[in-house]
């Protein structure tokens, strides 16, 4: 649990640390600088054809959290929205919780584990 909250707070924090993508153009090619390492002009190199790295990781980085974070506020919302439905749907028992079917455990009523056998 606290790995994944790391992650996540580094891909959050990495996210805006980096300047937008409209100052970073990850389709420009550059057919002179490909497969290059590396430098202070591109901080994780160019790939295939010429295109920095950095600002198209950045771009999927940025879509994957916002889908996550949309998808993290449907479940919330959902799941609030269940919860209430099965409070407000719910039978009165007059004990302050819903009635249920009674817990299978093979016993008999009134017995206790070391005196059921």
């Amino acid at each position: 649990m606290a790995a994944s909250a790391a992650i996540a707070t580094e891909a959050a924090l990495a996210v805006l640390a980096v300047p937008p993508p409209a100052r970073l153009d990850g389709q420009a090619v550059d057919a002179s600088t490909k497969l290059r390492p590396p430098s202070r002009e591109r901080l994780s190199g160019t790939g295939d054809v010429g295109r920095a790295v950095l600002p198209r990781c950045v771009h999927g980085l940025r879509i994957s959290l916002l889908v996550g974070l949309v998808a993290a506020l449907a479940a919330t919302v959902a799941g609030a929205a269940f919860a209430a439905a099965a409070v407000a749907f719910a039978p009165p028992t007059g004990r302050g919780r819903a009635a249920g079917p009674a817990p299978v455990t093979g016993m008999t009523p009134g017995a206790t584990p070391l005196t059921s056998r």
